[in-house]
């Protein structure tokens, strides 16, 4: 991933994706008005961290495939979801 703008974004749902163990597609803006440009760069993130697919700095539409069974494996190597204990939660 280059050093861009987006990309402590990138590295924040990069950081989603692996501890919530499941995909994260992100869409931010591209281009730029008056008083702000836009980094652009959405992407999608499998639930290893792994940038499925990313757009550049235009606008762009990004297409990717999610497979569910991925989610299913990545919760069972690394079952977090084990230790919840919802009865302490408000």
């Amino acid at each position: 991933m280059a050093e861009t703008a987006a990309c402590p974004l990138a590295r924040l749902l990069i950081s989603r994706a692996i501890e919530n163990q499941c995909y994260v597609i992100a869409c931010n803006r591209a281009g730029a008005d008056p008083a702000n440009q836009f980094a652009g760069h959405s992407m999608i993130i499998d639930p290893w961290g792994d940038v499925i697919c990313e757009a550049g700095e235009g606008d762009e539409i990004v297409t990717g495939e999610i497979d569910l069974h991925k989610v299913r494996e990545v919760r069972k190597q690394i079952p977090v979801f084990a230790d919840r204990r919802p009865e302490l939660y408000y």
